[in-house]
């Protein structure tokens, strides 16, 4: 279970309506902007609770990442 999937989980638990998530690992360890992306829709495409509360998640990308970010989703690279 990737960090992501945790984190929804105990998002869930708490009975949160919405969670934040940074690109983890893309600024001072630089990690791929983009794999960590993928990373978070993955966990939230594969995230199942009945009955949650949980409706909304928010990727939050540092501004100078955003270009590349958008260019990369729009080309499937």
């Amino acid at each position: 279970m990737s960090l992501f999937e945790q984190a929804l989980n105990i998002s869930h638990d708490m009975g949160m309506r919405s969670v934040a998530f940074p690109l983890i690992g893309a600024g001072a360890n630089n990690y791929p902007p983009i794999e960590v992306m993928k990373a978070i829709v993955d966990a939230c495409s594969l995230f199942r609770q009945p009955g949650t509360l949980l409706k909304k998640v928010v990727i939050v990308v540092w501004e100078n990442d955003s270009k590349n970010i958008k260019v990369m989703l729009l080309t499937g690279t």
